[in-house]
């Protein structure tokens, strides 16, 4: 004790004697006028060759997919593939929201995509020449010089946020996401589409991928012009979790600057655009939003279970909506107990993923009124933070992980092209039967349907001198009908989805007929009478007597056979 309390003396005799330790060379003079805050620095650069070997990859299944593609939706006929027949080629069908009493749909969208309808399809038949394949209808190649800008737009985007994700993660986790955005049935069947959902996909990927490269305003600007180009308002609940981080990068009123300042330009000019065609002046996206929440009834259109998503993401992405569900909670624990990765980088990158897809998946099944393609923005970042929860899967449980991870990835790819493949085949038969169509007899025909209108594949497919008509049979709903440049808001519209007896004609005036009905059955050629002539048939899926398992994955012919599921288109 004695030795004990001698040393404390020691010690207290030491710290007097000594000098008093200065603070003031530490101090932060934060009014400093050289005081400055150091953002985070992007993420280091990759070599250009895998950026590029993504961008083939993604570029030539895409492209390889556009060319087999169905459309999907009749939405994409008549709201925008019509519209854009009728700016490069001045015909084609109209429907209600394009009527000057509503205005609900921008023509911004439209001429996006129609300047490369013209040389894309030059573009198309030169290529076609030099393969030694059969040249196209010249409006058929216009129709796939279109998909394949749309695929060219989608695999940039797609790429850059690989290449965020291989800085990120790894070059397994990059080579993860690209097998998986490139091959899941999801991604092969929308990112062609021409919707707004597939121009706010690419363009919400693409600003994920600033956003973790540490380019706030390139975020926050992509998220905004992408969403209003596309005439796609409510996608900006998607990009809430882009703007407040945005706002904590660049402050709050930095990033509502660029943000609003993105919105208002693109919001101009497509007013100017719409002026020319609506004859007055307006905004379509406020008019979209104004008839969905303040008059309009989504519901006319058909209402959904509160499953409807869950189910068309687990046909569209097998594993990776297993991932989906899994993956950020995986990555956010191995983020949190090792330290292998950078805290800025992974965490950013989980976070705007997740929260983006859950906050759309939530708003979306609180509504009614649901269509598969209205899920489609967020498909990239499902298919980023599938890659991310593999990768994390895989370095917690070492090579048990590994085997897992490449597995699951090979079975989503294996299933997305067995389903890709089932929808071509099982629904390809209307653009087989349209491409098949006999030049126009005595410079005119009137070409009828009657309940397969909705699978009409646009005036694209039409020979010179052909008229679509529609022939009343079950009837109910509004049809699109033929533009009248005279009118901007022709009387026959309303939208309440209300049958107009304009849009039928009797079947008398018709000269040929399209129809999908059971072998052996007459279908509308009986109805009409006469004598009528079989010019171009194909298989088609007899949905009542088809099983489940076949309609939603490839089966081999015979097999389609033997169970009864095939019709005649």
């Amino acid at each position: 004790e004695a030795e004990g309390r001698d040393l404390l003396a020691e010690m207290k005799a030491e710290q007097e004697a000594a000098e008093p330790f200065d603070l003031e060379p530490y101090r932060v003079d934060f009014d400093h006028p050289d005081f400055q805050l150091v953002e985070p620095e992007p993420l280091p650069p990759k070599p250009w060759s895998t950026y590029l070997l993504a961008l083939a990859v993604l570029l030539a299944v895409r492209l390889a997919a556009a060319s087999v593609n169905i459309v999907h939706d009749c939405d994409e006929v008549f709201n925008y593939w019509e519209p854009l027949h009728r700016v490069v080629h001045g015909t084609g069908l109209q429907t209600w929201e394009y009527s000057a009493e509503f205005g609900l749909r921008s023509y911004l969208y439209i001429y996006l995509h129609a300047w490369a309808a013209v040389p894309g399809g030059a573009l198309v038949q030169a290529l076609r020449a030099a393969t030694g394949m059969a040249a196209l209808p010249a409006r058929a190649a216009e129709f796939y010089a279109v998909r394949g800008l749309l695929a060219l737009v989608s695999s940039l985007a797609d790429a850059w946020l690989f290449s965020v994700t291989e800085r990120a993660a790894g070059s397994i986790a990059g080579c993860m996401f690209v097998l998986q955005a490139a091959f899941s049935a999801g991604m092969l069947a929308q990112t062609t589409a021409l919707l707004p959902s597939s121009l706010v996909c690419a363009a919400l990927a693409a600003s994920v991928a600033a956003a973790i490269d540490m380019y706030p305003r390139r975020a926050v600007v992509l998220a905004s012009a992408g969403c209003i180009a596309a005439c796609w308002p409510f996608a900006g609940i998607a990009c809430v979790w882009i703007g407040l981080w945005g706002c904590v990068n660049l402050e709050i009123r930095p990033c509502v600057a660029w943000t609003v300042g993105a919105a208002c330009v693109v919001m101009a000019v497509g007013a100017l655009i719409d002026k020319q065609h609506y004859d007055r002046w307006l905004c379509a996206p406020l008019n979209l939003v104004k008839y969905n929440f303040a008059g309009g009834d989504s519901t006319l259109y058909g209402v959904e279970p509160f499953y409807f998503y869950l189910k068309n993401i687990f046909l569209n992405f097998s594993t990776v909506a297993w991932a989906a569900f899994c993956g950020a909670p995986i990555s956010t624990f191995y983020v949190c107990t090792t330290g292998a990765f950078e805290w800025s980088i992974w965490p950013r990158a989980v976070w705007l993923s997740w929260t983006s897809t859950w906050t759309w998946f939530g708003v979306l099944s609180l509504l009614p009124h649901k269509e598969e393609r209205f899920f489609t923005p967020v498909y990239s970042l499902m298919v980023l933070y599938s890659a991310l929860g593999w990768e994390s899967l895989r370095r917690c449980l070492g090579s048990v992980g590994h085997r897992a991870a490449w597995v699951a990835t090979l079975v989503a790819v294996a299933l997305g092209l067995l389903r890709f493949a089932a929808l071509c085949s099982n629904y390809g038969a209307p653009i087989a039967v349209y491409s098949a169509l006999p030049e126009a007899r005595h410079g005119s025909e009137v070409l009828c349907v009657g309940d397969e209108w909705h699978r009409f594949p646009s005036s694209f497919f039409l020979p010179e001198g052909y008229e679509v008509a529609w022939v009343r049979e079950s009837g109910g709903g509004m049809l699109p009908m033929p533009w009248d440049d005279s009118d901007v808001a022709p009387a026959h519209f309303n939208d309440r989805n209300e049958e107009s007896p304009a849009q039928y004609v009797p079947l008398r005036k018709c000269t040929l007929l399209v129809d999908a009905k059971p072998r052996g059955d007459s279908g509308l050629a009986g109805k009409a009478g006469g004598r009528w002539v079989t010019l171009a048939e194909a298989d088609f899926v007899d949905q009542p007597a088809s099983s489940f398992l076949p309609r939603v994955l490839w089966v081999p012919r015979w097999l389609q056979e033997a169970t009864g599921m095939r019709n005649t288109y």
